[in-house]
């Protein structure tokens, strides 16, 4: 069965490495984040510019680099704020 504290629990990789885990939560913030992008540029073309949804155009670029930084930023994050060495089990 699916058990969701497995995937939301806290990277148990060591300090100074990354494993497997943390690569697929790296992934799945990558996949994600350009959602926020996406949001954002709706809200400002529809909201702030008052034109209709349907002439929203998406800045690729901008995509694609929030989904990397997204990812990178996360496995630094867990790259550096592992577990210490000597409480590894």
């Amino acid at each position: 069965m699916f058990d969701i504290n497995k995937i939301v629990s806290p990277s148990q990789s060591p300090k100074y490495s990354l494993d497997w885990r943390d690569l697929g939560k790296g992934t799945l913030l990558a996949m994600l984040a350009p959602v926020v992008v996406i949001a954002q540029q709706v809200c400002d073309t529809v909201i702030t510019q008052g034109k209709p949804l349907s002439s929203v155009h998406l800045d690729w670029r901008t995509l694609v680099m929030a989904s990397i930084g997204a990812g990178v930023a996360y496995l630094v994050k867990n790259f550096f704020q592992g577990i210490p060495a000597s409480e590894v089990k």
